[in-house]
């Protein structure tokens, strides 16, 4: 009987960690998650998460395909998927990606670049304020008889009794 390999999957890939006493210097390249819990200066290449503590200092550019900040980011961040700024993170540069997300307290200086899924291309439909005037289904109804208000007997003062009955007789 033959084993059968299994793929590895990403859960199985132990994260790289740079702690909170040390730093790097250089370029990162690295098919599994980063924790930056120090300082980084250079470059990050990752195809998976990169997450940066609070209290981790980031001179680089950022490549990933999630992006965590809860720390300073001085330098670009591209992402495939998401980026999301922490309360206590701050990022001086520009941000692209398809997600961001700042909580209330983070920071982000600089502009940002969102991409369209894939998908959002064939299901969005130009709205606008106005978008659902343009539907076909959005057809103004006909006034209906009851709701019109013949306004010769509208009075604005007091209504005896006698026009009251008049009224209801109407009906």
């Amino acid at each position: 009987m033959k084993k059968k390999n299994k793929p590895v999957s990403e859960s199985s890939e132990s994260p790289t960690l740079i702690g909170a006493d040390s730093s790097f210097d250089g370029v990162y390249k690295g098919k599994e998650s980063i924790y930056i819990e120090g300082d980084f200066t250079g470059t990050i290449e990752a195809t998976n998460n990169v997450y940066i503590h609070e209290g981790a200092r980031i001179n680089a550019n950022v490549h990933a395909k999630n992006v965590m900040v809860h720390g300073l980011v001085n330098g670009n961040i591209f992402s495939t998927e998401e980026i999301n700024i922490g309360p206590t993170g701050q990022v001086n540069g520009d941000v692209e990606t398809k997600s961001l997300t700042v909580a209330t307290g983070g920071c982000l200086n600089g502009q940002c670049r969102m991409h369209l899924k894939e998908s959002a291309l064939e299901e969005r439909e130009p709205q606008g304020r106005f978008g659902s005037w343009k539907k076909k289904e959005a057809v103004q109804s006909e006034p209906t008889k009851e709701g019109l208000v013949n306004l010769e007997t509208v009075h604005t003062g007091e209504t005896s009794e006698q026009e009251t009955d008049e009224r209801s007789n109407e009906l």
